[in-house]
């Protein structure tokens, strides 16, 4: 996390210099670190892609999770979890696209990731589809 957020800050110090970086050089991004309780948000709207270092969630978070992604549009799921934990045990509204070992920097700790896809098209109906808890996150890439 200290190196992403390295290049973060270095992507956000480029956008504000008034010299001209060449394209090849810069680092480009819309991606944010947002420090809030998860537990708050009912939908992850209107983000594409959802992405959890699962490891070690307990239930009542799975659950919660769940219902919240069923509840949003967002059309992709990445986690370190199998179907049989995120669809038959917790059912998101997901299906397999592939899977993919890792293994962790700095350790010999590997896992397995999975990527999934919505298996059931949503289309908001609310006039602002972005839950209040990620506004300002939504604003700061914007």
């Amino acid at each position: 996390m200290t190196n992403l957020k390295a290049v973060l800050e270095g992507a956000k110090s480029q956008s504000t210099q008034s010299i001209e970086i060449p394209s090849h050089a810069r680092i480009g991004h819309k991606c944010i670190f947002e420090h809030k309780n998860v537990m708050s948000a009912k939908s992850f709207d209107p983000f594409t892609h959802v992405y959890m270092f699962s490891i070690g969630f307990p239930p009542k978070l799975w659950m919660h999770l769940a219902g919240i992604f069923n509840n949003s549009q967002s059309p992709y799921l990445i986690c370190f979890h199998s179907p049989r934990t995120v669809v038959d045990e917790y059912e998101f509204d997901v299906e397999l696209i592939t899977q993919t070992s890792t293994s962790m920097h700095g350790s010999s700790e590997g896992h397995t990731g999975y990527l999934y896809r919505r298996s059931i098209t949503k289309r908001s109906t609310r006039e602002n589809p972005c839950d209040p808890i990620f506004q300002d996150a939504l604003d700061g890439v914007g």
